[in-house]
């Protein structure tokens, strides 16, 4: 565990720009907690189940840039 802590603040170190796309894409997201607490409880509508599919798809197109 304390080696892979390590190894993400290298990463981050290595990638300066992370921190500036990830809060720009941060500031237009949903409320992920509420959608996946909607999810579990079983009470999600499609609508939001779409929306954190591409808050999904974000986020790994944020990650694919920054390999």
């Amino acid at each position: 565990m304390y080696h892979s802590s390590l190894d993400a603040v290298d990463d981050l170190m290595d990638n300066p720009t992370f921190e500036d796309d990830f809060t720009s894409l941060a500031k237009g997201l949903p409320d992920l907690e509420r959608l996946v607490a909607r999810i579990h409880a079983g009470s999600c509508k499609p609508k939001d189940f779409l929306k954190l599919l591409a808050v999904s798809a974000l986020c790994a197109a944020l990650a694919s840039n920054h390999e």
